[in-house]
């Protein structure tokens, strides 16, 4: 049964405005601090000469010209793995067999090159570490091969489906512009908020190079809300770019004409489902900052403790970020509440019998651009929703997928109602 439309409306409207409030609180400390070293760091920035804190005569490390250095490297950088990453998505569309086997023996080969290292080098802990490692990964090897046709089959319908709405790579680039730009945003504020703590706490110790303060339990919160800050935005903008093209995949499943799929998208993700997607993204965001002060509480005092639990708060993390991926899949479609869309999709993968192939996707080891892979993802979704429209839309690549899904679940496939002869 086809998930039904979620009624009118804004979705977990109070996350959205609380997370507006955050991002104008960072806006406003940036600003607070780009108004006070004005006259320093912005003669800096275009390369006058080197900076100095009117408040502090050390001067800063970097000088004018070596910051103009830094930023023209990061841009250059930032273009360069765009064009890299549009690349290699036509590379592995057009050779996705070939790409998934080379990723998936050059692991195994990579593993075997780190033990035969160990040994080589007389470390025989690093040897066999990495030697049941090769052999975990050549096991590996050998027992998914023959799910890779299934792979290439849902690969190449999500290729489809995004060649058809390119625009969905200008949302992929576009959010990852705004993510850049929020790391600008929020370091200013954070070298704003930095400062100001250090003149309230003055320096317990100094050297030429590094000086220490004394933190108050305040300081340790404040850098803490920043750090969530930090990560909730970084989460929400990934998520609305994820959301978007869920939704414009699923229009093109559903439809052979769908033009505008991907403006429509984009606006239901930064309104209604808005608050959603802010939702979800906040609880890894928070999981994400205790994790890196814990980290930080380790390398500081070594603590065994501190790592323990910076373990458990990434095995938490990698859970609720799995849940997201899926739950943000049914907000794009659907618009669900945040809640409600995880519930459904996993819900729908139990009732279908889909549930023993979440975790067969050969396809991620392969993907590194957002588009391509939230496209793929949404095909096993859309799969148990409504097989039918998506074979009225487009049979011919209906029949590729069903004949490789039928291959390889035939009894799974047979109890959910699909038949292929």
């Amino acid at each position: 049964k086809t998930g039904e439309a979620a009624k009118a409306g804004c979705r977990d409207w109070p996350f959205a405005i609380v997370f507006v409030l955050n991002v104008g609180v960072i806006i406003a400390l940036m600003v607070r601090r780009l108004h006070k070293m004005q006259k320093y760091q912005l003669d800096a920035l275009w390369g006058i000469k080197s900076v100095t804190d009117p408040d502090n005569s050390s001067s800063e490390l970097l000088s004018g010209d070596d910051t103009r250095v830094v930023i023209g490297i990061a841009l250059g950088m930032a273009l360069v793995s765009v064009v890299l990453s549009l690349g290699m998505v036509k590379l592995i569309v057009a050779y996705a067999r070939c790409m998934i086997l080379f990723v998936l023996w050059f692991n195994v080969g990579l593993s075997f090159a780190f033990a035969a290292y160990g040994f080589a080098i007389g470390n025989f802990f690093v040897g066999i570490i990495g030697a049941i490692f090769a052999l975990l990964n050549l096991c590996y090897a050998r027992a998914v091969q023959h799910r890779i046709p299934f792979a290439v089959a849902n690969l190449r319908v999500a290729e489809a489906a995004i060649s058809k709405h390119w625009s969905t790579y200008i949302v992929s680039i576009g959010f990852t512009i705004v993510q850049v730009v929020w790391v600008v945003v929020w370091a200013l504020a954070l070298l704003g908020v930095a400062n100001k703590i250090s003149e309230e706490n003055p320096s317990s110790s100094r050297t030429t190079t590094s000086s220490t303060y004394k933190q108050s339990a305040g300081s340790y919160v404040a850098y803490f809300f920043l750090l969530l800050s930090f990560y909730w935005g970084l989460q929400v903008f990934k998520n609305i770019a994820h959301t978007t093209v869920a939704g414009t995949v699923a229009t093109f499943w559903f439809s052979s004409e769908s033009a505008g799929a991907t403006g429509a998208s984009l606006k239901r993700s930064t309104t209604t489902s808005f608050g959603s997607i802010c939702f979800g993204s906040l609880i890894v965001a928070f999981l994400q900052a205790l994790r890196a002060q814990l980290a930080e509480s380790g390398r500081q005092d070594g603590s065994a403790l501190a790592c323990f639990a910076e373990c458990i708060l990434g095995c938490l993390q990698s859970i609720m970020e799995y849940f997201n991926r899926w739950a943000y899949v049914y907000v794009g479609i659907y618009g669900y509440k945040f809640t409600e869309a995880g519930k459904a999709v996993f819900q729908l993968f139990h009732q279908r019998g889909f549930d023993a192939i979440i975790n067969d996707d050969l396809i991620g080891n392969v993907l590194g651009f957002a588009a391509l892979g939230v496209g793929t993802c949404l095909l096993l979704l859309l799969f148990c929703c409504d097989p039918s429209a998506f074979q009225q839309a487009h049979p011919d690549l209906y029949e590729p997928l069903v004949k490789e899904w039928h291959n390889l679940y035939p009894e799974i496939m047979v109890q959910a109602g699909y038949w292929y002869a």
